[in-house]
């Protein structure tokens, strides 16, 4: 992560987050497959997890299997949220 350049609160953060993924399907995330990678979406979205949250656990994945584990058929299966807009501009 200090070879990408990540601030060390960014660091922090998707220490942080990793754990969230690895405890889903209870083994290796390197090891994981798509179908647990949706099913932990979901999973997410069911215990009502928001956009920000949602879409921050996908950028630490999006990292991890990008850069730490490269597996570019992991990175096809996440779909961030988009943030409900207000109303202001009528």
């Amino acid at each position: 992560m200090q070879i990408k350049g990540l601030q060390p609160k960014t660091q922090t953060k998707y220490l942080r987050a990793m754990p969230d993924f690895t405890r889903f399907p209870g083994r290796a995330p390197d090891n994981a497959t798509p179908e647990e990678l949706r099913a932990f979406q979901l999973d997410m979205k069911e215990r009502g997890a928001g956009p920000a949250a949602f879409n921050n656990r996908l950028t630490v994945l999006s990292f991890f299997f990008a850069t730490t584990c490269p597996r570019p058929e992991m990175k096809r299966h996440m779909r961030y949220q988009r943030a409900a807009r207000g109303s202001r501009w009528r």
